[in-house]
């Protein structure tokens, strides 16, 4: 079998344990920040604390999934002082996808801060947000686009068509 195009996965249809459905029944729709590099992007210590700490700007609830950044045993060892007793491709996401911003990172030494987080999640995060209103319609598009039946089979009977149009 040969894959032309992006593999999206069948919707799970698992029920959340309890617990993490609890947690995650407390907040109002569209108010949970997740993110998420991938399981290949691994962060240097001062940009991960930079990160974390940049969520936390935005007063905004969220969920991290990231591995722990390097020389960092685990997540929590690399945590900003103080930072647990209180309270992830960004191009295509933001760019080609328009579901997303990516956050601005220093010309010098190409690394973000904590205020260029606080500032790409506002931007998306706020009720009043044109460029958040667009996101939000853009995310809405394309779920309902890959989740359509079917589309994983019409790219490929597509492809299939076509290399045999070349035989």
């Amino acid at each position: 079998m040969l894959y032309a195009g992006p593999v999206v996965p069948e919707p799970q249809k698992m029920v959340l344990e309890e617990r993490r459905e609890k947690l995650l029944s407390n907040f109002e729709a569209n108010t949970l920040i997740f993110c998420a590099f991938g399981s290949e992007c691994v962060l240097k210590k001062d940009q991960f604390q930079e990160l974390v700490l940049g969520l936390e700007l935005t007063g905004l609830p969220f969920l991290v999934a990231l591995k722990p950044p390097m020389g960092a045993q685990t997540i929590e060892s690399a945590l900003p002082e103080g930072f647990q007793e209180r309270i992830i491709n960004a191009r295509l996401m933001a760019g080609d996808l328009r579901i997303g911003v990516e956050v601005e990172k220093g010309e010098e030494d190409g690394l973000f801060t904590k205020d260029d987080v606080n500032k790409a999640v506002k931007a998306l995060m706020d009720d009043d947000s044109e460029l958040g209103k667009e996101m939000r319609a853009n995310h809405a598009k394309w779920k309902e686009f890959l989740l359509a039946t079917g589309l994983e089979n019409s790219y490929m009977n597509d492809f299939v068509i076509k290399l045999n149009t070349l035989v």
